[in-house]
């Protein structure tokens, strides 16, 4: 004879207040969630070939600006000569003085527009940030009026808007 004895039902789990207060727990999280503003810098990639570039009657500007932890270097031209350098003061670069100096390379090459950041390892982002605002435009106080070879009047609010890095090589 078979055993007919009544086996009990496995009680079911009651999910149910669980879920209400997986639900409520995600409610909070998102009001009380900091929204964050995300700004972007627009920069240019560096040209890569191997082809040599055509020759060029002029030689060209090349414009380059060396940061590193505690230094400012600018420089010009395809050998990179040294025109400014600007050591750290204390915890600031004087980045009026930069400014100037950008200002002044500007007056004497109106054609030109980007400028070949080179920041070292090491360096602080928010000096980057700060080298490449005092780079991009002028300052209201200051004249926008320019004279270009030609003897002409030119007017342009903006320095060197083109931001081009150089040191974006691969880790290895």
């Amino acid at each position: 004879m078979k055993d007919r004895r009544k086996r009990p039902e496995m009680e079911r789990l009651n999910l149910i207040p669980i879920l209400d207060a997986v639900f409520i727990f995600i409610f909070f999280l998102l009001m009380s969630a900091k929204f964050v503003n995300l700004r972007q810098i627009g920069s240019d990639l560096p040209v890569v070939s191997e082809s040599e570039p055509p020759p060029s009657p002029k030689e060209p500007l090349a414009l380059t600006i060396v940061l590193t932890k505690n230094q400012i270097q600018v420089k010009t031209g395809s050998i990179g000569k040294v025109v400014l350098t600007l050591n750290k003061n204390e915890k600031e670069y004087d980045l009026a003085k930069l400014h100037s100096a950008l200002v002044e390379i500007k007056r004497k090459n109106m054609d030109e527009s980007s400028v070949i950041l080179d920041p070292k390892k090491g360096t602080p982002y928010g000096d980057i940030v700060k080298v490449i605002d005092a780079s991009r435009a002028l300052k209201k106080a200051e004249s926008p009026f320019f004279i270009t070879k030609n003897g002409e009047v030119s007017e342009s609010r903006k320095l060197f808007p083109k931001i081009v890095f150089s040191n974006l090589t691969p880790k290895s």
